[in-house]
């Protein structure tokens, strides 16, 4: 019952009644005092959360439930002997406490369980992360018992708040976490760290500068940049030029700086380092050599806006012409009035270099005597003739450039006193036109071998640019009169030992003796006049595999074994996997002596085909190398573009984009595919980024996903399909303009030439520029006025787009095609004087 001010009352009303009864009635209270106490209730308690943790303390009862002897239960007051242990070996076993209960000498019993109950949290050690980073919290967080045991409770038992990284430091999130009776209260620590910026490298090649930088804890979404202060100014405004981070890698680039000294720096969102600075040294005339009396090739120690003839002074000579080189490093000087073997200086003034006129210095430079400039080619048609007195043969007499081996065409009217030692000449004296003059050798009788000496001299010219040769240039040759005709070589035989190969695209043959791959051209191609070697190979090649024929089309060599070379099937008909393949060749010798081998063996591809490399080729191509060749494969870039945004036409007749095999040149590229961005409609290729245009990649990182890999052996055997593979490829900024020159290589004939690749450059688009952005001028010395005095034409036999082609290919006037090395564009105009 509770206890209320009306039952206080009534307690206290019955108290002074049993007083007032125990003097009244003695006798009844001495037979109240005979009930004794007969039996004690043991009590039996188990508690959790120990001492420290816990919720609700350890109370013990001060009160026990007694049976009284007269059958009546009432509860009396104890107090206990001893105390509860909290240690761990008591854990989850029963104390015994004793306690003196009032009014009897029975003992009151206490069993008390203390169950295992959490001492400590194990707070996690947390990784640190960058500014606006995510902590990656535990799944889970251990508890340890006091029994020493330590379990692993959910992360969500902890009641923990989402820790904030919006500042670098150290922090601290708090945790609470309840256990039966317990709770446990605390922190567990993280730190914020801010851009870490270290090892940084610059390096300077001509007017760039290059940087890299390991880059740890950059903030989320942070700028990467490199700011370059000029003069080192670095109160003034930098140039800023964003860089690329990448797997804590940064690298940034700048071209074009001016000479002086700078200074840089990389910043990471708002994270600086500290300023390096780095010199653009200046430019000047690296050096000076003559070509011949005529020309003379200057270069520079970096890359020059232009040049002309008016830059260059020569003193003794004057600079008719000044023509630059595609690196623009170099230029070559066209020189009138110039002496052979003579001392020469040439000043370099005025050159525009990054915008502005530099002077470059002075260097000098001796020009060739005529002895190292010119040479007399003499040769005779047959190197022995019989020694009968009839015998003969014809001997030529040629004026070459000894540097270049060419013949002078324009070497006329030169006069050559000739003699030889046995024999006769038909004329003592010969004149040479366009180069080149012959004359009859005849021998004479003799019986024993006799060896002719023909010599020749230049003793006189009409021709005034040739008369330092008079008296200078001789040469010789040697003609043998045998008495005996030279007995015919041997005769050379080849002939195929063995066959084999591990891809079904081709056949590997080995010979008997190394051979040049012309000769097994010659043997297996059929020549067309003006066409060159046919495609397929002719009957003196045979490839079988089951009855059928193999077309072959071309032959490959192989550097590191002359006595090898492969056999290039037709895509059409390529080799089935684990089958007999049958070889039969007729190889004619050099002797002319053809030979019939024959060998077998059985083609077992058991590799897989795999992308070795992926690099960009400028804004809008891939070059996708693999192990092997391949037939046919899937491509994706950066996971979302597939093969309908890709141009399938890519410089190839059948409109693949993996290469071919050229048996004109040798080159395989059947291990190599090109994949060009498409830039029309209906499946333009367009990233979703800022500044990102229709058929160009926007610099930066990308991706290439390729799958079902399949070389030729796929065809008949499915294990040879290749597994996906995922490749990163980088693409760099361009921000250089195109630039364009004129060389002039003929009074009718000039050469424009852009400084790189330019897309949808069309005969129609360079027509369209005559006349308008695109005019020929003649200067007038006298006047010092230009005026627009020659028309010009074009036409399509004289260009040819670069962007078409695999290497670079300019046309001459209605010459062949001369392929060039440079990576430009050239267009060749020819012109008319009114």
């Amino acid at each position: 019952m509770a206890n209320t001010k009306k039952s206080s009352k009534l307690y206290a009303a019955a108290a002074a009644l049993a007083v007032t009864a125990s003097v009244v009635a003695p006798v009844a209270a001495d037979a109240a005092s005979k009930v004794s106490v007969k039996y004690i209730e043991p009590i039996l308690m188990k508690h959790a959360g120990g001492s420290k943790y816990a919720v609700k303390k350890l109370m013990l009862p001060t009160k026990v439930k007694v049976k009284l002897s007269n059958g009546k239960y009432e509860m009396r007051s104890v107090k206990w002997s001893g105390t509860v242990k909290f240690d761990a070996k008591y854990i989850n076993k029963y104390q015994m406490l004793h306690g003196t209960v009032a009014g009897t000498t029975k003992k009151a019993v206490l069993k008390v369980q203390i169950q295992n109950y959490v001492i400590d949290v194990l707070e996690p050690v947390l990784k640190p992360v960058a500014v606006g980073g995510k902590v990656v919290l535990p799944s889970t967080i251990g508890v340890r018992y006091k029994s020493g045991i330590i379990v692993q409770r959910p992360i969500s038992h902890f009641n923990i708040k989402t820790p904030v990284t919006s500042k670098a430091g150290k922090h601290k999130i708090a945790y609470t976490y309840k256990g039966t009776n317990t709770v446990v209260k605390g922190s567990i620590y993280y730190e914020v760290k801010a851009a870490s910026i270290s090892n940084i490298m610059g390096s300077v090649n001509d007017q760039t500068l290059s940087v890299k930088a390991d880059v740890m804890y950059p903030a989320v979404g942070a700028k990467a940049e490199l700011l370059i202060y000029p003069g080192k100014d670095t109160k003034k405004a930098p140039i800023v030029i964003k860089g690329s981070l990448s797997k804590g890698k940064f690298m940034a680039s700048k071209g074009s700086i001016p000479e002086g000294t700078h200074s840089y720096l990389v910043k990471i969102g708002a994270v600086k380092s500290a300023t390096m600075n780095f010199t653009i040294a200046k430019t000047f005339m690296a050096s000076a050599k003559a070509i011949g009396k005529e020309k003379v090739e200057v270069s520079f120690s970096r890359a020059v806006d232009s040049v002309k003839a008016d830059n260059f002074k020569i003193a003794g000579g004057t600079v008719k012409s000044a023509t630059l080189s595609s690196n623009k490093k170099s230029a070559v000087l066209e020189v009138e009035g110039l002496g052979y073997g003579k001392r020469y200086t040439v000043d370099a003034k005025g050159i525009l270099v990054g915008g502005a006129a530099r002077d470059l210095g002075s260097l000098s430079f001796m020009t060739q005597s005529v002895e190292n400039i010119w040479m007399l080619d003499v040769s005779s048609k047959a190197s022995s003739i019989l020694a009968n007195g009839s015998d003969n043969t014809e001997v030529t007499f040629q004026l070459k450039n000894k540097s270049t081996g060419d013949v002078d065409l324009k070497a006329d009217d030169i006069v050559l006193k000739l003699s030889t030692s046995f024999g006769s000449l038909a004329k003592e004296r010969v004149t040479i036109q366009d180069g080149k003059a012959t004359v009859l050798l005849t021998s004479e009788f003799s019986n024993t071998d006799l060896e002719a000496i023909i010599d020749a001299q230049v003793i006189e010219t009409a021709n005034g640019e040739y008369k330092d040769l008079i008296g200078k240039i001789t040469g010789e040759a040697k003609v043998k009169f045998s008495t005996v005709m030279v007995t015919p070589a041997p005769v050379e035989m080849i002939n195929i030992l063995a066959a084999e190969s591990n891809q079904a695209d081709r056949v590997t043959i080995f010979l008997n003796q190394a051979v040049s791959r012309e000769l097994l051209v010659k043997s297996f191609f059929n020549m067309q006049s003006g066409i060159g070697y046919q495609k397929y190979a002719n009957d003196n090649l045979v490839i079988e595999q089951f009855g059928n024929e193999k077309r072959v089309i071309g032959v490959k060599a192989i550097p590191s074994n002359p006595k090898a070379f492969e056999l290039i099937l037709d895509k059409e008909t390529p080799l089935r996997d684990n089958a007999m393949v049958n070889v039969l060749a007729a190889i004619t010798s050099n002797s002319k002596t053809q030979v019939k081998s024959e060998a077998k063996f059985k083609l077992t591809d058991a590799r897989q085909p795999e992308v070795t490399s992926v690099k960009t080729i400028g804004l809008n191509q891939l070059e996708v190398k693999f192990s092997e060749s391949v037939q046919d494969a899937n491509f994706k870039i950066d996971g979302q573009y597939g093969e309908m945004y890709f141009i399938d036409k890519v410089g190839e007749d059948d409109g693949d984009i993996f290469g071919e095999f050229d048996n004109e040149t040798g080159i395989d590229r059947r291990d190599t595919a090109i994949i060009t961005l498409n830039d029309k409609a209906p499946n333009v290729f367009k990233e979703k980024k800022d500044g990102a245009k229709e058929g160009y990649f926007t610099p930066g990182n990308h991706s290439l996903q390729v799958w079902d890999i399949m070389d030729y052996a796929a065809l008949s055997d499915s294990a040879n399909i290749g597994t996906t593979q995922n490749l990163d490829f980088t693409v760099m900024a361009d921000t250089v303009k195109p630039t364009a020159g004129v060389v002039v290589e003929s009074p009718e004939q000039f050469r424009v030439m852009f400084s790189k690749r330019l897309k949808g450059l069309e005969l129609a688009d360079v027509q369209a520029l005559l006349g308008s952005s695109m005019k020929l001028e003649r200067y007038n010395s006298s006047t010092k006025n230009m005026r627009i005095s020659v028309s010009m034409r074009i036409s399509r036999t004289t260009m040819k787009k670069l962007g078409k082609c695999s290497s670079n290919l300019t046309r001459t006037g209605r010459k062949s095609i001369i392929p060039s090395k440079q990576n430009k564009t050239t267009t060749t105009i020819s012109s008319e004087s009114r």
